[in-house]
């Protein structure tokens, strides 16, 4: 039996099996992410969290796509964000719980 997929599949799919092989590479992403959001700016660390880790992904998905609005875009940005939730999320916490007792006042 053959399987046929689109080549909007086949790229979720790409992106898909990729994500794990890419993890230092979006932690590194991550990384600059907390430097572009300064966490004095935000009223909670979810909040801070939310923010890093959707532009994250976006920044991310960018690098497969030349489109955002294309219709994979969403699902795998909430995707992705999740993972970095999940894998970097309690690191991207303590930056911003240091720097908000180290320099907000």
């Amino acid at each position: 039996m053959k399987i046929i997929i689109t080549e909007s599949q086949e790229i979720m799919l790409q992106i898909l099996r990729r994500t794990r092989d890419d993890l230092v590479w979006i932690r590194e992403i991550v990384d600059e992410g907390t430097d572009l959001y300064y966490p004095c700016e935000f009223k909670t660390e979810d909040e801070y969290l939310e923010v890093v880790s959707t532009s994250s992904a976006e920044t991310y998905l960018l690098n497969f796509f030349n489109d955002w609005q294309n219709k994979l875009f969403a699902p795998l940005c909430l995707y992705i964000k999740n993972v970095i939730k999940e894998k970097m999320g309690k690191d991207v916490k303590e930056y911003y719980r240091y720097t908000i007792e180290d320099e907000c006042v």
